[in-house]
């Protein structure tokens, strides 16, 4: 929600976009079964529990939404935000994820309005709400940040979490007051050699600690979903989906790519639809080059070691 936008407002364009969006865009995936739902995008749990509710009830109604379906919630580590997970949970939310810095020096940088033991306490009431089924967020690559404080920091958290950790390095976007103070000089960011480092000295904490890219039982059935380049429907501002689109836009490739007179007004170098075609094949294809390559890589690495 929005300060300058009235809640019923927000509410009431929410479900009429989830509504369009099943309805008219992604009709042909209507009777798939819908294994998750996450509720993004930074701070959804400012939203009313009554409104993730609502948003539940209206993807059962319009599909075969899962009875064990996971529901995950992202959640704005906040006094305001850990006392409303109970009545998320109360509304169908089963797995949160929370964002985490434990450093307040770096929050105060971020402009973020919580420190570091309010995160703390969120991850804590959440984990005894929703015991294995809460993921961690932790940004790298801070301004001020070294690797050794980054190993530090992550090594604490670990401490205190489940088994689901996500890192993100840090991306400055212009507009931000954060990109400004970088920008100007004021405050400086590790360079790229810095942050591999910080990534791979990450992977090897995680590892010591068993973690790894994806461990037992305590795999989201979200994330899985994009590593395996499955389906997905995106509703709300800046979202996009992945769906597999049906068989009649390969009917006609070259009506799709080229031919269109709105493509060639508009000097396109593709169509609405051939775009959206690519959009649908993309994961799938870059899953494939990915085990493709593996499987030559291995290959080469068997053969050099037999030459040997």
């Amino acid at each position: 929600t929005s300060s300058y936008i009235r809640v019923n407002t927000v509410y009431k364009s929410l479900i009429k976009s989830i509504y369009i969006c099943f309805i008219s865009l992604i009709n042909p995936v209507l009777s798939c079964r819908i294994s998750s739902v996450f509720f993004g995008g930074g701070t959804p749990s400012l939203a009313q529990p009554s409104t993730i509710t609502a948003v539940l009830e209206t993807v059962s109604k319009h599909t075969r939404l899962s009875d064990d379906a996971e529901v995950t919630l992202e959640v704005n580590p906040t006094p305001a935000g850990k006392d409303r997970l109970k009545d998320f949970k109360a509304a169908g939310v089963n797995r949160f994820s929370i964002g985490v810095q434990l450093n307040d020096g770096h929050l105060r940088i971020l402009g973020r309005d919580h420190d570091s033991q309010h995160a703390l306490w969120t991850v804590s009431e959440a984990r005894t709400l929703c015991p294995g089924l809460v993921s961690v967020d932790v940004m790298f690559a801070l301004p001020g940040q070294s690797v050794k404080s980054w190993e530090t920091e992550l090594k604490k958290l670990l401490l205190v979490c489940d088994h689901h950790v996500s890192l993100y390095q840090l991306t400055l976007e212009r507009g931000m007051q954060l990109f400004k103070l970088v920008d100007s000089g004021e405050l400086s960011v590790p360079g790229d050699n810095v942050t591999a480092v910080m990534y791979n000295s990450a992977r090897g904490v995680l590892e010591k600690a068993w973690f790894s890219s994806i461990r037992g039982n305590t795999v989201s059935e979200h994330n899985i979903g994009y590593w395996r380049g499955c389906q997905y429907i995106g509703v709300g501002p800046g979202t996009f989906m992945h769906i597999h689109y049906c068989s009649k836009y390969f009917s006609d490739l070259q009506h799709i790519f080229g031919v269109l007179e709105n493509v060639q007004e508009l000097g396109l170098r593709c169509s609405w639809e051939g775009l959206a075609l690519l959009d649908s094949i993309l994961p799938t294809m870059l899953l494939e080059l990915e085990m493709f390559f593996k499987k030559q890589y291995t290959s080469r690495k068997t053969d050099l070691q037999r030459d040997r």
